[in-house]
């Protein structure tokens, strides 16, 4: 970790760098997203890279307690999942040339009468970096609620980057 505060943390993982943003709004000015299946394979516009490899198509994923997306390019590359206690009910994408933003919205499962909704978006850029933004996300619980955990993991099939958020 090289920098950490309050609204976000910094770290630098090989020549990319990472960083999660807290209940920040996306930089996205231009163009609007669009219903999406919350599973299949896309086609990005753009020619996107991971860890240096072209990619060639990418495969959303949802499944109990985790979703996000494999990266292929002849073979899988490798993935960026979200482990998160919550529902997927719907996932948005905005595929451009500059980049590419999956935004999947959450639904947490709280013992609350109150619903407390939320999404996540991961922008993937062609120079390969990869940002990811948490709208939304409640911070606080009341004193006799576990904290949860939100946790990243970014990998290849060498090596997995885990960066873990507890809110």
């Amino acid at each position: 970790m090289l920098v950490e505060n309050d609204s976000y943390h910094y770290s630098l993982h090989y020549q990319y760098s990472q960083r999660i943003r807290l209940d920040q709004p996306h930089p996205i000015v231009d163009g609007s997203f669009d219903l999406s299946d919350r599973l299949g394979s896309l086609t990005p516009k753009s020619s996107l890279k991971f860890y240096d490899s072209d990619v060639s198509k990418i495969e959303k994923f949802s499944r109990k307690n985790q979703f996000g997306s494999q990266i292929f390019a002849n073979n899988l590359l490798g993935q960026i999942k979200y482990s998160i206690d919550a529902e997927i009910p719907k996932v948005e994408l905005l595929d451009k040339e500059e980049f590419l933003a999956i935004r999947w919205f959450i639904r947490k499962e709280r013992k609350s009468l109150e619903a407390n909704d939320g999404s996540v978006i991961t922008l993937m850029y062609p120079n390969g970096k990869i940002s990811m933004y948490y709208e939304k996300i409640i911070l606080t619980f009341q004193s006799n609620e576990f904290c949860r955990m939100y946790q990243v993991t970014c990998n290849t099939l060498e090596s997995d980057q885990h960066f873990v958020m507890c809110n």
